[in-house]
């Protein structure tokens, strides 16, 4: 068969499937709006209402504007000079993982390893 051909049946079995999903949306979106009056209700805001407290925690706090999908940060922590002089003692010391240290420091471990790697505390790479 050729390349055209194939691209053509192609082409069609996209547009088809665009519109059957599109077809399975609206078949969605009108049971989704039928649910409440079978349930003994009279809006989709009194449905939420009452599955809210039977939903896990994390979709919770995104319906509160917390955690995923806000855009909401931690702050960027303070690494004080003291935090990275014990952090340079521990490491130093090499009796503690670098997990150990940034757990007892109070710091990430990415910054006892960036540490590690400016101080010389790491092997060379092979190669």
């Amino acid at each position: 068969m050729p390349i055209a051909v194939t691209q053509s049946i192609l082409l069609e079995k996209r547009k088809k499937l665009e519109e059957l999903q599109r077809e399975l949306q609206a078949l969605q979106r009108a049971e989704l709006l039928a649910l409440p009056k079978r349930v003994g209700l009279k809006s989709i805001d009194e449905l939420v209402e009452l599955l809210v407290p039977l939903m896990s925690a994390a979709p919770k706090g995104v319906m509160r504007g917390e955690g995923a999908g806000t855009g909401a940060r931690k702050p960027r922590a303070l690494i004080t000079p003291d935090m990275r002089s014990k952090a340079r003692q521990l490491l130093s010391a090499g009796t503690m993982t670098a997990d150990e240290i940034a757990r007892r420091v109070g710091v990430s471990t990415s910054f006892v390893n960036k540490l590690k790697a400016t101080e010389g505390l790491t092997r060379p790479k092979r190669g």
